[in-house]
């Protein structure tokens, strides 16, 4: 099921003015879409996430940020050594 779900497209959307969802490109989004992190392509992080999501009901992923807190890139974490906190 993983493997089938990370092979389909990721679809960038936005609502317009009239309430309508309509694909989008955005050139600080894009780019970590297409490859996530250095070691992973897109088709084996979405492949790691709905995994994460089937075993254990839920899915972390840690979003690493530029100076400008643009997301560069992400990380699928183990759910088993992540513990959530509430500020």
């Amino acid at each position: 099921i993983a493997s089938d779900i990370a092979k389909l497209r990721v679809k960038l959307v936005a609502q317009d003015a009239n309430g309508f969802w309509k694909e989008t490109k955005n050139p600080a989004y894009s780019p970590v879409l297409r490859k996530p992190n250095g070691y992973q392509n897109r088709i084996q992080f979405f492949e790691c996430w709905v995994l994460s999501k089937l075993q254990r009901g839920n899915t972390y992923v840690l979003k690493q940020r530029d100076g400008r807190g643009v997301v560069v890139r992400l990380f699928v974490l183990d759910p088993t050594r992540v513990k959530p906190l509430v500020s």
